[in-house]
């Protein structure tokens, strides 16, 4: 942990440390401890989610002095992203619920920042430690589905995909995170120069790889394939870490072929296969939900139909549309979903121009982060990432950590001071956030418990909370 805490020395920034190490511990415990009994795994991340975005806007304030500066035309595009958020959620069928989701981007905003300020100003080898993090998670919860498969066997249980995973309460959430952490594991695998390390993470990648084959998730398939085919055209160091992922996953398939087929064959166990009766080879009505959407974006193409809009459907009992571009379209407007095409298009070219220059023994390892963030957006065209409260956490620490490894941002010394009127609608922005978020968390907290232990649970689709329809005259999410 020595790089990590060198960044310190000779600085007052214990509390700075004291937060980023709470908001570890949240991402560690999230899926592998149940820290909440009676609450969904969704409920309990929510609930770490808006914890974690109340410390890293404590964080900001104690390192306002460091804030750095981007460039004029990213600030207008977010503050625009913003404000059309706020003209979207204010004209809503249900504002109050609009308003938190606005809210919570704007949290998960103050989250990234925190990470690029905390970044910024430490060693250079903190993105090696926030990678190890996200493979440790990884790989307790590639060890928790292993330890499930022996048991079963032993026993001679079902083995059914939804009964060996733990941590989420859905598969496909669960592949939200293989999303984010395969292409990581190949990059560490890359990096590392010691050969029983590097067995280790392969074998613990072949075990996620095992993992994905046998839910089936067609997020994960999505996204890797797309990752894949783009650093086919990139160059032979993005080569190299494609390399890893096809031994692993042909290994992967072997392996599941042999023990998810031929040994439950042989067992007497009853199970599905690979999962992809259920998953892979059908479109689990979202196509249905898509014609849907598109039909709600033709009927309020401006400013959408609010945010969080989505999950007052009463035709579909789905509270998002499986689909991050249909949704900010459906809810936000087309303006706003313009806003992030243009973002997004300027953050990958600017990752993309200061990858190229890098030559260093790091540069794996950002072509490693880069692919986990462009994988888990092309596993949001068919997935919720956007709406799920781990991945959404994640997301910002990537995102945040890699735009400030990458100097995407200019950092300001001490004697720098933003316009009074930015820094004012800045401090008011996240005051509003975090007080409204933790509203929210105090109002709806006590009363989730017997929500989730009544008959039926999952019957309602998640958004906010895993009950999380919005219903009524009053908009009450559950």
């Amino acid at each position: 942990m020595a790089p990590f805490f060198y960044c310190f020395i000779g600085q007052d920034w214990s509390m700075s440390v004291l937060v980023a190490t709470i908001i570890t511990f949240f991402l560690f415990v999230a899926p592998l401890f149940d820290l909440t009994p009676g609450l969904t795994w969704h409920d309990q991340q929510r609930t770490l989610q808006v914890a974690s975005i109340l410390l890293s806007a404590i964080g900001l304030w104690i390192n306002r002095h460091l804030l750095p500066v981007f460039s004029f035309k990213v600030h207008i595009l977010v503050g625009l992203f913003f404000l059309l958020g706020v003209l979207s959620a204010s004209l809503s069928k249900y504002p109050l619920w609009s308003f938190v989701e606005v809210f919570l981007f704007g949290g998960v905003f103050i989250v990234g920042l925190f990470a690029y300020t905390l970044t910024s100003n430490c060693s250079r080898q903190l993105v090696l430690w926030v990678m190890v993090l996200l493979s440790c998670v990884a790989a307790l919860l590639a060890l928790r589905f292993v330890s499930s498969v022996l048991a079963a066997f032993y026993f001679k249980a079902d083995l059914y995909p939804d009964a060996v995973i733990n941590g989420f309460d859905n598969v496909r959430w669960f592949g939200q995170f293989q999303a984010l952490s395969l292409p990581v594991f190949a990059g560490l695998i890359a990096y590392t120069g010691r050969p029983l390390m590097k067995w280790g993470l392969f074998i613990t990648l072949v075990s996620l790889w095992v993992s994905a084959i046998a839910i089936g998730n067609r997020g994960v398939w999505a996204s890797m394939i797309a990752v894949g085919l783009l650093f086919v055209c990139l160059g032979k160091d993005y080569r190299q870490w494609l390399k890893w992922q096809l031994a692993a996953v042909t290994v992967a398939m072997s392996l599941v072929w042999f023990c998810f087929i031929y040994l439950a064959g042989e067992f007497g166990i009853l199970g599905d296969g690979m999962g992809t009766s259920r998953d892979l080879a059908t479109s689990s009505n979202r196509l249905d939900i898509w014609g849907y959407t598109l039909k709600g974006i033709l009927s309020a193409p401006l400013f959408g139909a609010g945010p969080m809009g989505f999950a007052s459907n009463y035709v579909f009992r789905v509270a998002h549309p499986h689909n991050s571009v249909l949704q900010i379209a459906y809810e936000w407007g087309i303006p706003a979903l313009l806003v992030c095409f243009w973002l997004f298009l300027l953050f990958v070219l600017s990752v993309y121009k200061r990858i190229r220059l890098d030559s260093g023994r790091l540069h794996l390892v950002y072509v490693s982060l880069f692919a986990a963030i462009l994988a888990v957006m092309a596993d949001s065209l068919v997935s919720g990432v956007i709406v799920m409260p781990y991945s959404q956490l994640w997301l910002a620490v990537l995102v945040g950590v890699l735009a400030s490894e990458l100097k995407m941002g200019r950092a300001v010394n001490c004697s720098y001071r933003y316009p009074i009127r930015v820094k004012a609608l800045f401090q008011i922005s996240v005051c509003l956030s975090c007080l409204f978020l933790g509203g929210v968390i105090l109002r709806d907290l006590p009363t989730l418990y017997p929500y989730e232990l009544r008959p039926g649970k999952g019957g309602d689709a998640p958004r906010f909370w895993s009950q999380g329809s919005i219903h009524g005259a009053e908009g009450v999410s559950r």
